[in-house]
């Protein structure tokens, strides 16, 4: 079933409407082996500047690059000439700086992140390799929660790699905003994605009568001094420090209080679990929805 979306410049051209269609298609993609695919497809026969036809948009993964600051730094923000700078690359591109609009007074998130958006998408606009580049025109930014949102402008089917679909975002060379805005400790997803999980299991019952501050492991060599670790049979569970590590022994601060069986898990902490990837940044097909055709009306000439 396909719908047909009626879209308009408002500021600029509000008599003149465009139109995008959005649809489920069942296509075979290079390199699927000859099995279709259900996509979900874009499209319009509106044209961009110059009569250039606008290429279709079909998003088959819900993998999209993001990063997210903090909620640490919940504004109003202020946004001068003395913190107004911040870098992003986008799709494993150069990092490349923007200088946000100065304010009178502190302003919200809100703003900051519709200021953000249109400075990132105005890159596209320039020269260098972000030239005409859609995951710089079609990004978007989000205030959610005390959070900024940062979202790759085209998707991908991969997290990590030359080809990914990804942000990061950095401070800038000087006037840094990042920092105000809670991305001085970010989290972005080629980062949860790049990050592995060391676990293991225990290769000899461990006996809390002993005292003994090590267990031995089917293999130590993964986790380093530093770590923390959680071990777990099941039903209990406890953590620990490890001050140091070797290819069969993990040695901790202080004895375990319960006993554990052989095969026992012992696992390195971390935000997600070994086998997990990023959650998508679309919560909804209607968010899926809104992105492709947002992809399309960015580049039509409404003139």
């Amino acid at each position: 079933m396909s719908t047909n979306v009626i879209v308009r410049d408002l500021e600029n051209y509000p008599d003149n409407s465009k139109t995008v269609v959005v649809d489920h298609k069942q296509v075979v993609p290079l390199g699927a082996g000859g099995d279709e695919k259900w996509v979900l497809s874009a499209t319009t026969t509106a044209t961009a500047s110059g009569s250039a036809s606008i290429q279709d948009i079909f998003i088959r993964t819900f993998v999209v690059g993001w990063a997210k600051s903090t909620a640490f730094e919940q504004g109003p923000y202020t946004i001068n000439a003395s913190q107004n700078t911040l870098k992003v690359s986008i799709n494993a591109s150069t990092a490349r700086g923007i200088v946000l609009t100065n304010e009178v007074n502190p302003v919200s998130g809100e703003a900051v992140a519709a200021d953000m958006q249109q400075k990132i998408n105005d890159l596209a606009s320039v020269g260098a390799s972000e030239a005409g580049n859609l995951a710089f025109k079609n990004a978007w930014v989000e205030f959610d929660n005390g959070r900024f949102i940062v979202k790759s402008g085209t998707p991908a089917n991969l997290y990590t790699g030359t080809s990914r679909s990804s942000v990061v975002i950095t401070p800038g060379d000087s006037n840094d905003v990042s920092a105000h805005l809670g991305f001085f400790a970010a989290i972005n997803s080629v980062d949860i994605a790049s990050n592995s999980v060391p676990e293991t299991y225990l290769s000899f019952p461990y006996t809390s009568s002993s005292g003994l501050t090590l267990i031995d492991v089917g293999s130590g060599s993964s986790f380093s001094t530093g770590n923390c670790i959680g071990i777990t049979d099941g039903t209990n569970t406890e953590y620990r420090y490890v001050s140091s590590a070797t290819a069969g022994v993990i040695n901790f601060n202080t004895a375990l209080l319960n006993d554990y069986a052989e095969n026992s898990r012992v696992q390195s902490l971390r935000l997600q679990d070994p086998e997990s990837k990023p959650v998508s940044v679309f919560e909804s097909i209607d968010d899926a929805t809104r992105y492709s055709i947002s992809g399309l009306v960015n580049q039509i000439d409404f003139s």
